[in-house]
């Protein structure tokens, strides 16, 4: 009796062991595992070779895009260095989805003082293809602090912030990517074929760099 007793509180403890695990990863008030939220980024010996649509990269590698979305030209260097679960995020931001922290460090390329790249076209992403709902981050969310960049950078300065991105409660934000599509070239076709970022991404099938 005692026997079959250990027995039946081994299989109980072993099934809420695995609940509980199982709960963890989607638990609103347990944050992912700490990622870094900022990166040294080296001034590239070629800055004026464009990253092409497409293009796939291991969380904390560069791309070069352009500073200003919408009018491209001007390139800057643009790191991701990873995506965090954010935990317990304020109703109004989530609206009933799953927060993540996207960190970014970005990098001016410009000759000249010039105005801070901007950052519009980054998201997260549940598939490295669909862009999930990516806003900037408020004082309600301490932990991701979206840094506003001085008027104007010199070539090699650089900032680091965060973007506060929503995916589906059962969905995971497992790519973050850039997909602008800034001009009717289809060398700036960012939308159909996005850059992604992952923590293991496959071979990339990309065109060559265009100039």
């Amino acid at each position: 009796m005692h026997r079959v007793s250990r027995t039946l509180t081994a299989i109980v403890l072993t099934a809420v062991g695995a609940a509980t695990s199982a709960c963890a990863g989607t638990d609103p008030d347990n944050p992912g595992p700490e990622v870094p939220t900022s990166a040294s980024i080296a001034v590239p010996a070629d800055t004026s070779t464009r990253t092409p649509p497409g293009q796939r990269f291991a969380f904390g590698a560069t791309a070069l895009l352009p500073a200003t979305t919408f009018h491209p030209g001007q390139l800057a260097a643009y790191t991701v260095t990873g995506l965090r679960r954010a935990g317990r995020l304020p109703d109004s931001l989530t609206k009933d989805g799953t927060g993540f922290f996207l960190y970014l460090t970005v990098m001016s390329l410009a000759d000249k003082p010039s105005p801070a790249p901007d950052v519009i076209g980054f998201a997260g992403s549940p598939d490295g293809r669909t862009a999930a709902l990516t806003v900037r981050s408020t004082a309600e969310v301490p932990t991701c602090v979206t840094r506003t960049p001085p008027r104007l950078m010199k070539r090699g300065e650089s900032y680091a912030t965060c973007l506060i991105t929503v995916v589906a409660k059962d969905q995971e934000a497992k790519a973050a990517i850039y997909w602008a599509n800034t001009a009717n070239d289809p060398a700036l076709d960012f939308k159909s074929h996005p850059i992604v970022w992952t923590a293991d991404p496959t071979p990339s099938s990309s065109p060559a760099p265009s100039r």
